[in-house]
């Protein structure tokens, strides 16, 4: 005990039983293969050491925990730190060094290059809260993935950018705070798949304008999802079987495409209105949406185009499609069991006009009703030989 470099190595036992306060250079001590009863440099009798150690797990002592800490790799000032009490420890960020902070990038697997650092093998699963202070503009793909008790992030408003997959599977998550005057333009694939504990989503206050592939998918508990007025893409599959969601405010952005799957087996989903920017909505974007029983297309007058499977085994009631359409994919409303009328306009019954594809409207037992508009003069008395009827447009509505 009286060689100084003995100090570093006892404290790294406590930090193991105990979390007390630790430094970077004690955990880099640890990695560099010291340990508690290495004799090599002071002669000490490995076993005194030993027992040193049996002494230490019996000390009850609780309180706050001083958890391990470290320098950000490009050594600007930045460092992360572990606050808490054990079970339940805060990973945050802070600037420690002289004068304005610089802007700082959380890089790629943040947590994972972490992992050693932490010492303690549970640590890196009782993570319970996440702070990101102002300063940080961007976070990596996958920074934080692997926090099973994750429950709260606080995103700063300097944030721009977050990569794929930064909160997959945080199965724990509850509470996203992005704070307000948000910077954020840009977010990843998956960035909060998997997070099924998550029941809203508040985008609102961002400048983002694409919604990548897959952002929430299978976020079983997700009600609400509110998107700012900034948004003209969505990708394939953005908030597909997340079967609680009930609203997501797609009036309010300038999308001209439903992409594929984008609601796909969200049965809880009750209505949907359509902006007026609308031009096409691709298939399956609502398949499977049993509790859907509204689509409102009234703004939505430039819509040209709905893909094959679109609203298919859905819970429509009644569906006005607007006058612009053209073309229409197989299936697109088969099997709606509460499907009970359809008003559409005839220039998609035009060969030379229109595409309409087989079974459109076949298996809706309910659909007793419906209605061709004219277009252009063109109606459906007057198609003759241009007319034409698909096969199984209507097969097996048995009470039209």
């Amino acid at each position: 005990l009286q060689a100084a470099d003995d100090l570093p190595l006892l404290r790294v036992v406590v930090i193991q039983v105990h979390g007390a306060e630790d430094t970077a250079g004690d955990a880099s001590n640890s990695k560099n293969g010291n340990s508690v009863g290495d004799d090599t440099d002071n002669g000490t009798d490995s076993t005194d050491n030993t027992n040193t150690t049996e002494n230490t797990d019996t000390n009850d002592t609780k309180g706050p925990t001083e958890l391990p800490s470290d320098k950000m790799a490009d050594s600007s000032g930045w460092v992360w730190k572990l606050q808490g009490t054990e079970g339940d420890y805060v990973l945050t960020f802070a600037y420690e060094g002289e004068g304005d902070a610089p802007k700082l990038e959380i890089p790629d697997a943040f947590v994972e290059s972490i992992h050693e650092t932490l010492v303690k093998d549970d640590m890196q699963s009782a993570i319970t809260t996440l702070i990101l202070p102002d300063g940080v503009t961007k976070v990596g793909k996958n920074a934080f993935t692997n926090l099973p008790a994750l429950k709260q992030v606080s995103l700063p408003a300097s944030l721009e950018e977050m990569g794929e997959s930064v909160f997959d599977s945080s199965a724990a998550l509850t509470d996203v705070t992005i704070k307000e005057g948000s910077a954020l333009k840009k977010i990843g694939a998956g960035c909060f798949s998997g997070c099924t504990a998550m029941t809203t989503l508040d985008l609102s206050g961002t400048q983002i304008e694409s919604i990548p592939d897959n952002l929430c998918s299978g976020c079983e508990n997700l009600t609400t999802v509110k998107l700012p007025s900034t948004v003209n893409t969505i990708s394939a599959s953005a908030f597909s079987n997340c079967p609680n969601l009930q609203s997501v405010n797609l009036q309010d952005t300038q999308i001209t495409t439903v992409p594929a799957n984008m609601f796909a087996g969200c049965t809880k989903l009750s209505s949907v209105a359509f902006p007026a920017t609308l031009t096409s909505i691709g298939e399956s974007a609502f398949s499977g949406c049993t509790g859907l029983t509204s689509a409102d297309f009234s703004a939505a007058a430039g819509l040209t185009s709905i893909d094959k499977n679109a609203f298919a085994n859905s819970g429509l009631t009644s569906v006005t499609l607007p006058d612009a359409l053209n073309s229409i994919g197989d299936n697109a409303f088969a099997g709606c069991p509460n499907l009970q009328s359809a008003s559409l306009p005839a220039l998609v019954y035009y060969s030379s006009t229109g595409t309409l594809g087989a079974g459109v409207f076949s298996n809706c037992p309910a659909m007793a009703e419906v209605t061709y508009r004219p277009v252009d003069g063109r109606s459906f008395q007057t198609a003759g030989k241009n007319f034409y009827l698909p096969e199984n447009t209507f097969q097996g509505d048995t009470a039209l």
